[in-house]
């Protein structure tokens, strides 16, 4: 696992920054796995932490819910357990505080137990670790795709915990544009939609061909996540824009490599 060089903005990078699945972090706390996935069969699941910091220090960890946004961004809601999707009523564990010294490390238990049987559909929630010492403080995250977020400069982790229910979802990509500005790299965007109701997971891999020429890579996001009907996807393109022209740009949306890398959804363009 990476460790982070800039103590303000040190998660959420990797082959194309925002969507990688690195090892979240703030300045002095790793969290790992990025994403903690249970299903009815699986009902128990664990998050590592690990304290790199100069001195003891006393994390809180609590259970919450970001709502997304349609440009993809997450915001705290004071009260998520009411949400149709919300997981927080749903979830225990254990500790809820604890005390690291410099270098050492806790396992986080975690275990789904509903009061009753959920109905179908995919349901979740974030862990949520805090220095016992900060102040409270709420506002919105930054985009993410598997939503392992640094919430705020130097102090908060949060990682997502999901529950796949039974739900289903069939992703699409709309409105596909390649984006280009002076003196800036030229930016993709486009709607990724979903059909049906389950969230979505995977990666997006963007290819250039120019006329007459081989298919090459463009870039590539790792760990992209949505919750909703519909998001819009917006970054730059690993390549010159005077390079993009006279040629087809295809995106696809791939299942997660662990889930088989399988193409899910793709579309073109044709650039002048």
């Amino acid at each position: 696992m990476s460790t982070c060089k800039n103590s303000i903005y040190c998660c959420l990078v990797g082959v194309m920054s925002l969507f990688a699945l690195t090892q979240p972090c703030s300045a002095n706390l790793q969290v790992f796995p990025t994403r903690v996935v249970l299903t009815d069969q699986k009902k128990n699941g664990s998050l590592s932490m690990r304290h790199i910091g100069p001195k003891m220090e006393r994390y809180r960890i609590s259970a919450v819910f970001y709502q997304m946004k349609p440009d993809g961004s997450m915001s705290l809601l004071k009260d998520g357990r009411s949400e149709p999707t919300s997981l927080v009523q749903h979830l225990r564990f254990s500790p809820r505080e604890v005390v690291l010294q410099p270098g050492t490390e806790q396992v986080l238990r975690l275990m789904l137990h509903p009061r009753k049987r959920l109905p179908d559909g995919d349901y979740r929630a974030h862990i949520y670790f805090e220095p016992a010492d900060s102040a409270e403080q709420e506002g919105t995250a930054p985009s993410a795709a598997n939503g392992a977020m640094q919430l705020r400069a130097k102090i908060a982790v949060a990682i997502p915990v999901i529950l796949r229910g039974n739900a289903t979802a069939k992703p699409a990509i709309e409105n596909l544009q390649l984006v280009r500005k002076p003196k800036a790299a030229p930016e993709f965007t486009a709607n990724l939609v979903r059909i049906g109701s389950g969230f979505l997971f995977g990666d997006l891999h963007l290819f250039f061909t120019p006329a007459g020429g081989a298919e090459e890579s463009v870039g590539t996001i790792l760990g992209l996540s949505s919750y909703i009907d519909s998001r819009t996807i917006r970054f730059p393109v690993s390549a010159d824009a005077d390079k993009l022209r006279n040629g087809k740009f295809r995106v696809e949306f791939r299942s997660p490599t662990a889930e088989g890398g399988g193409v899910q959804a793709h579309s073109e363009i044709s650039l002048l």
